[in-house]
């Protein structure tokens, strides 16, 4: 069969090699199309432009590192990602960049000093973003790169009820604080 000039095959592994290459040029913008709706940072600004601002301002993480590094699925596959805000694929995420912070103490000074190491509080079964939520998109401004103080407080809240308080804050804080007393 002849249509303008080209030939078209007659068996079956002719059509086949014809459908191949026809469905390789139609889908590979269409590939490319999926990529980048789901990976690009631009269209996640395009809803979350709130958290994309907060993102900019990040002491933490270099500019390089992308929407998708944190919150892309563990599942999915890297030509596709499914863009996940739950807390397991988040906690995944920070590990794989963040291998060695069980052994590491950190030392945090610009507002009060605290000193706290993660090991303690990974043994007791603790994920990252128990503590960590704000981390990335932290709304102060500079950002502290560190948990608010509630998030401490959700569990050692008992520490001050069981009238064990005194002394403990001393634990993080290590610098001597004075308490102003006003009668």
């Amino acid at each position: 069969m002849k249509f303008r000039g080209l030939r078209y095959p007659r068996t079956a592994r002719g059509w086949w090699v014809t459908g191949a290459i026809f469905a390789a040029v139609i889908l590979s913008p269409l590939f490319w199309f999926v990529h980048y709706t789901s990976s690009s940072p631009t269209i996640c600004q395009e809803c979350h432009s709130d958290v994309a601002f907060l993102w900019r301002g990040s002491k933490i993480h270099p500019t390089s590192v992308h929407c998708v590094q944190c919150h892309k699925s563990k599942i999915s596959s890297s030509r596709s990602p499914t863009m996940n805000a739950a807390d397991e694929a988040i906690n995944s995420n920070c590990i794989r960049c963040h291998r060695d912070i069980q052994d590491q103490v950190f030392a945090k000074q610009p507002t009060k000093p605290i000193r706290m190491s993660h090991r303690y509080h990974l043994m007791e079964g603790l994920v990252c973003t128990d503590c960590h939520r704000n981390i990335t998109h932290d709304r102060n401004r500079p950002g502290t790169n560190r948990p608010l103080k509630v998030r401490c407080f959700t569990c050692h809240i008992r520490e001050m009820r069981w009238g064990g308080w005194r002394g403990t804050c001393f634990r993080c804080h290590y610098v001597d604080f004075t308490m102003k007393i006003s009668w």
